[in-house]
């Protein structure tokens, strides 16, 4: 917490042999961001190994439907227990033995599938149909015996349908349907018709030119259109049926040939050749290097140790290898707030972590400009409910508790003020108060973001640059607010920031030194009071958030009904939780990146991507 984890540079000497179960383990203990080492002899993984693992990939691949669900979502997650030379042909004879099993049943699958789907476009059209027409006054009996003709039905536009018609020689019967997808739409038309055989390709073109999908009618439905439908439907299920059974004998074939586990071994090795691209590798050894953090050596000691292999791990001091990346190291309840830092960019090792501030600030400023017992407590129960889908969301938590605290002290509940008494004060009551309080807040925030930065200058050893260029804004800052309470404190103050800018710069470059320090503490303290002037939106947006509350309450009291009331009572709270939130969560943002963050944080650190397992190439 304050300091990024301390980074350690690692070698690991191993085996060969064991190098898969290695780098398995070390990727499942989250611990180790790899690094490309020294160029060896050769890779641990051949071109010509990883050439073959690619064609199985792609044979595979081909058949990637028709795998088990655990071999489609994770790959089998098998241990990889041999070697890839002794692997490959394995991995190859069961996939290829499974291929041979599966193919001429995925085949006929697919003819099965497209079938289906022809069938169920036809029983689509049919109970259109069926809907105008109760009788037997429509039979497709001429429709599906014609010699000369081709039969189709579908669906289309009515003057697609007309155009067709006036320029070629299909017959059509067409049935408008009822619903427009749209309102500037022209509704569609289900439709039955002839075409001549010896024309079809054409006008099957013309019809795909006006939009319209259609299907054949084959040639065993007959009668009305209702008993075309029974018999479309009996022969549906009795094809879903053999499907249902060709699926199965899949699935039993899968397990025969364990398919789930050699795809596990494929996926793995593909991975493994990517990441032994940045490995040292010789006949008999394999090295990686990379960072770890410092309380993590000892999880990836374990790991190394779990791998029952041999193995050499020497450890070396940072600095020799270049910047470190950085794992911010905070508690559990701090992690939600790490989301700003990276946002911004996260700190380099030895700078500040500004996270903990964060976990203190950013509730207040929320629940200050959203203050509400029955909408905090809405945010809670949302973000326990939306934190595991989406992370970010867990934010309002402690925003939500926060403006639950705030609720209280400005005795607001969902939007009514008059059932609790404020412990503190009504916002619209005393605007001057409020803002007065955020603009206060604002001075707290900037004097504490120097603070930090003061912290991050002792850590890197500059701590006399840092006095020099920032004790003189400090007294300043603490001038600007010391107005509302004595303004000979505050003239002090600034008199003090003024005499330290001089004595410093005129140490530094004498008397011209000193004239520029003046100006340039002119300019700062303009560019300081403009961003505390900046905190005064908390104060606005609280009104605001009041004032909005004041008028869904106004609005209750308009109908008589009291379901009415209840509703413009629930839709405006809805509303203001909606509208109210989205707003003050930006302005919460914008006030910690561009007013806190500025003064102190650099963010061109490089965030820490430890190895993971992909089952993936």
């Amino acid at each position: 917490m304050w300091r990024t984890a301390r980074m350690a540079w690692v070698d690991i000497l191993m085996d060969r042999r064991s190098i898969a179960n290695v780098i398995g383990l070390l990727a499942a203990s989250q611990t180790f961001e790899m690094q490309p080492a020294p160029e060896g002899k050769e890779c641990a993984v051949s071109g010509q190994q990883k050439a073959g693992l690619l064609r199985l990939h792609a044979d595979i691949r081909n058949y990637q439907a028709y795998l088990p669900e655990a071999g489609r979502l994770e790959g089998g997650g098998s241990q990889m227990s041999v070697s890839l030379d002794q692997a490959l042909p394995l991995i190859r004879r069961s996939i290829k033995s499974w291929i041979e099993h599966i193919h001429p049943l995925t085949e006929k699958s697919k003819i099965l599938d497209t079938q289906l789907l022809e069938w169920r476009f036809l029983a689509h059209c049919l109970k259109h149909i069926s809907h105008y027409i109760s009788d037997n006054s429509l039979s497709l009996e001429p429709f599906s015996k014609s010699t000369r003709h081709k039969p189709f039905i579908g669906i289309g536009t009515a003057s697609g349908l007309i155009s067709l018609q006036e320029n070629s020689k299909v017959l059509l019967q067409s049935f408008p349907l009822p619903v427009k997808k749209y309102a500037s739409e022209e509704p569609d038309t289900v439709f039955v018709g002839l075409m001549p055989i010896k024309d079809s390709a054409a006008l099957e073109r013309s019809l795909r030119v006006t939009g319209a999908q259609f299907a054949k009618i084959p040639a065993e439905l007959s009668g009305s259109p209702q008993q075309a439908l029974r018999l479309l439907q009996r022969n549906m299920q009795s094809w879903q049926a053999q499907l249902d059974t060709l699926k199965s004998e899949i699935d039993q074939y899968s397990a025969v040939d364990q398919i789930v586990l050699w795809n596990g071994q494929l996926q793995r090795w593909l991975w493994l050749s990517e990441v032994m691209n940045q490995a040292w590798c010789d006949q008999r050894f394999v090295q990686i290097c990379g960072w770890v953090p410092e309380q993590k050596l000892e999880v990836l000691e374990t790991a190394l140790q779990d791998s029952a292999s041999p193995y050499l791990l020497r450890k070396e001091e940072p600095e020799e290898h270049g910047e470190p990346p950085v794992l911010l190291n905070n508690s559990a309840w701090l992690k939600p707030f790490e989301y700003f830092v990276r946002g911004f960019g996260v700190p380099r090792m030895n700078q500040i972590d500004p996270t903990p501030m964060l976990g203190l600030a950013t509730p207040i400023m929320f629940g200050f400009m959203f203050g509400d017992v029955g909408q905090g407590l809405v945010l809670v129960l949302l973000g326990y409910a939306l934190k595991n889908r989406l992370p970010i969301l867990a934010l309002l938590i402690p925003a939500g508790i926060s403006a639950v605290i705030f609720g209280f002290l400005h005795g607001t509940i969902f939007c009514y003020e008059g059932l609790i008494t404020p412990l503190w004060l009504h916002p619209l009551d005393y605007p001057l108060t409020i803002m007065s309080a955020a603009l206060l807040f604002g001075a707290f925030m900037l004097l504490s973001s120097m603070v930090l930065g003061g912290v991050q200058a002792w850590w890197e050893r500059r701590t006399a640059t840092w006095l020099a260029r920032q004790l003189p804004l400090i007294c300043l800052g603490l001038a600007l607010p010391a107005l509302f309470w004595n303004t000979a404190l505050s003239g002090s103050l600034a008199m003090s920031a003024l005499l330290i800018a001089v004595v410093f710069s005129f140490r530094q470059a004498g008397p011209t030194g000193a004239l520029l320090a003046i100006f340039k503490l002119l300019e700062d303290g303009v560019q300081l009071a403009i961003n505390m002037l900046s905190f005064i939106r908390m104060g606005a947006f609280t009104l605001a958030h009041c004032g909005l509350s004041s008028a869904v309450m106004v609005l209750t009291t308009i109908p008589d009904n009291a379901v009415l009331q209840s509703m413009i009572f629930v839709l405006g709270n809805v509303l203001v939780i909606a509208l109210e939130g989205l707003v003050v969560s930006i302005q919460t943002t914008r006030l910690v990146m561009f007013e806190f963050f500025r003064r102190f944080m650099e963010g061109a650190g490089r965030p820490f991507k430890p190895l993971t397992e992909s089952v993936t190439p």
